[in-house]
């Protein structure tokens, strides 16, 4: 990937060459290029003068501003895509989250619909209700009657546990 200084860019150095000295340094002062000591070291180097120092500097400079400008822009074009695809993961994963919240709510809704207090405070402590807590709930130790007491044992498909559920005609 190479930089590329168009004639239009460059088009007030036409000529460069066949000027005298003191036109050649006027013209690179009008641009902005004045000498400096490292163009000195430049030139000493190329076995040229100052003023042709100059001018390298001057147009390598050029090239590198416009290396900085393209780095620049491909920096940004990437962070946008970094951002878009950031931004379409977020409204994925906070579609998902309202989508499970929403079953969720419905799960918790059945639940408390079809779980006597009772057994959710023995699901709630124990995890699972032991026998003996099936016993008890059922009124067989309690010596209290329920009429038409039933319980049973469901699986429900949000949490995949198994949760006592008690349904009482009356």
């Amino acid at each position: 990937m190479g930089i590329t200084i168009s004639r239009e860019e460059v088009k007030a150095l036409e000529g460069f060459g066949k000027l005298q000295q003191e036109e050649q340094v006027a013209l690179l002062t009008e641009r902005g290029m004045k000498i400096e000591d490292r163009d000195r070291e430049i030139g000493e180097f190329l076995g040229t003068d100052e003023v042709t120092g100059t001018l390298i500097r001057g147009l390598i400079t050029l090239g590198a501003d416009k290396q900085r400008e393209l780095t620049v822009n491909e920096a940004n074009q990437y962070i946008k895509t970094i951002q878009e695809m950031h931004n379409e993961l977020t409204n994925e994963r906070m579609s998902q989250y309202m989508e499970d919240k929403k079953r969720w709510k419905e799960h918790m809704k059945y639940y408390y619909h079809t779980t006597s207090p009772k057994a959710h405070n023995l699901i709630t402590e124990v995890g699972t209700p032991d026998i003996e807590d099936i016993t008890l709930l059922q009124g067989m130790n309690d010596n209290i009657q329920r009429r038409n007491s039933t319980f049973s044992q469901t699986t429900h498909p949000m949490t995949r546990n198994h949760t006592l559920t008690r349904d009482i005609e009356t």
